[in-house]
């Protein structure tokens, strides 16, 4: 029986046995396999969290809005409807936001790391600060701010 030969290293082989060649195999296709899980999981779960998010932020919402339902008991936990901001600036915009920023006052949000970027919690912090203010509407699409309810069990 012939042993067969393993490429390690371009130009360079070693010889194995057909047990270890079997053994390394199992171990290749174990790892395939849970590469292939994990894949699957994380798709799951971003669908999962695609779910909640809605629930949180639309349906449920919508409907205690709807019914004049600021809190309430579940489960003896209570749930809470809280305004919820956000906003970002993508890789494309970055440079026109920084600009905005700069020329309309709010440059010290700018900071320096390897490049130029606003944090996302200071980002966050200002479209509240603005919406707070009554400026929600004034601040332009490219830093795509969001305020909205968001439902929160405590």
């Amino acid at each position: 029986m012939s042993t067969p030969e393993l490429d390690l290293v371009e130009g360079e082989q070693v010889e194995i046995t057909g047990d270890q060649l079997a053994s390394i195999t199992k171990l290749l296709s174990e790892m395939e396999n849970l590469q292939d899980l994990i894949e699957n999981e994380e798709s799951n779960l971003a669908l999962l969290k695609r779910r909640l998010w809605l629930l949180q932020t639309q349906s449920i919402p919508t409907m205690m809005r709807e019914h004049g339902i600021e809190s309430m008991k579940f489960k003896g936990k209570e749930l809470e409807l809280k305004i919820e901001y956000s906003g970002s600036i993508t890789q494309k915009n970055a440079d026109e936001a920084h600009a905005w920023l700069n020329e309309n006052g709010y440059g010290a949000l700018i900071k320096e790391f390897k490049t130029l970027k606003v944090h996302p919690q200071t980002l966050k912090a200002w479209v509240k600060e603005m919406f707070n203010n009554g400026n929600g509407a004034g601040i332009p699409d490219i830093f795509n701010p969001y305020a909205g309810y968001k439902a929160e069990l405590k």
